[in-house]
């Protein structure tokens, strides 16, 4: 059947208005935004959950830092996250994109990150070394942070000290003989006790170098911390090994840092000139990877047989290592550099400590210990 040209108009009229709002049912809507945390730190991860009403194909959010993104979505709701870098407060805006309307907004605050706790470890401790009765002996506390320090001078005195490392401290002795020296961390500073032996002798002393060590730096990848030991005053030239030297003039111990331009070995050498005494000399093996062994610091030293004795190993990195103690006892472990391990000698004697990384690690040190009945 044909229909009548005012029919069909009359059609048309009915069902224009009904396709209009079924187009209108098609559009979503953005109407809120949920932030978690509403406070936090930098660094922390922000979620954003934009909510509203389907259909909707996109939403813009804007974190108020100058980071702004259009995401492509499915469906609402949606969440997004984000980290702040700085402390502020943040306004957040979440807006409708494509067959979307709406907007809706937020608020975050951010707080500073905690800093990390100072470090606070005494690392090492160098007396002046052979000293006269009578005479002040230099003894120098190295490490970093303020810390307290128990002092045992061997000669039946002792000292507590509060110092922000490093520090130097005196010393007065007067009877002429052989003395052990201890310092010891006291908690919260850790690095535990470090011994070292000091001779006195009567009567004047010719300033001399006596020893030399040397550690590496954690930090600084192929750097190094040499520490020239002795008594007195002296000028003496320091060759790095590396091609590299200076003449130096200080009050021992000395403290000199440097930084070696390859991977090692070196061989570092501090000779006196006169009227100072005295040439040592040590290996140094550079790592310019930041995963090695420095050195390894035993403690007592010498010890007694069937005492407890701890051996530190120093350096930096994750690392597995392998300790061979010279009496024929060997023992491995792994973990985060300092690591310290304990042994027990049962017979006197001078015996040689070895220790060497396994990959991803490098490097060995050694060390000796006097072990007496």
């Amino acid at each position: 059947m044909r229909l009548s040209p005012v029919l069909l108009a009359s059609s048309l009229l009915v069902f224009s208005p009904g396709a209009a709002n079924a187009d209108a049912v098609q559009r979503g809507v953005v109407n809120g935004v949920s932030i978690t945390p509403t406070t936090a730190r930098v660094g922390d991860t922000i979620s954003a959950t934009v909510s509203g009403v389907n259909p909707c194909g996109a939403v813009f959010v804007d974190w108020g830092d100058g980071t702004a993104v259009t995401h492509p979505i499915s469906e609402l709701p949606t969440t997004r996250t984000h980290t702040y870098s700085g402390e502020g407060t943040y306004n957040v805006t979440a807006r409708a994109m494509g067959n979307c309307d709406g907007e809706a907004s937020g608020t975050v605050r951010i707080n500073r990150a905690p800093s990390a706790p100072a470090r606070r470890e005494l690392t090492g401790f160098f007396v002046a070394s052979p000293a006269g009765t009578g005479e002040p002996v230099s003894m120098a506390l190295r490490g970093e942070g303020a810390c307290t320090i128990d002092l045992a001078f061997g000669d039946g005195n002792t000292q507590q000290v509060s110092v922000q490392l490093p520090q130097t401290v005196t010393h007065v002795y007067s009877e002429s003989r052989a003395y052990n020296v201890t310092a010891s961390a006291v908690s919260p500073c850790v690095g535990g006790r470090h011994t070292a032996r000091l001779e006195i002798r009567r009567g004047p002393v010719t300033p001399g170098l006596t020893g030399i060590t040397i550690a590496a730096k954690s930090d600084t990848p192929g750097s190094a911390t040499i520490d020239v030991s002795g008594a007195g005053s002296c000028t003496y030239l320091l060759d790095y090994g590396d091609g590299n030297r200076e003449r130096r003039t200080a009050t021992l111990p000395d403290r000199v840092e440097h930084v070696f331009p390859s991977t090692g070995p070196f061989s570092i050498v501090a000779t006196a000139e006169r009227p100072c005494e005295g040439k040592v000399r040590e290996t140094f093996r550079a790592s310019r990877s930041g995963r090695s062994i420095a050195r390894l610091v035993i403690s007592p030293n010498p010890a007694d047989t069937q005492s407890r004795v701890a051996i530190a190993i120093e350096g930096s990195g994750s690392c597995p290592v392998t300790i061979r103690f010279g009496d024929g006892a060997e023992q491995s472990v792994e973990g985060t550099l300092p690591l310290r391990v304990f042994h027990t000698y049962t017979r006197s004697g001078r015996y040689e400590v070895f220790a060497w990384a396994g990959a991803p690690c490098s490097g060995d040190a050694s060390s000796v210990i006097e072990v007496r009945r």
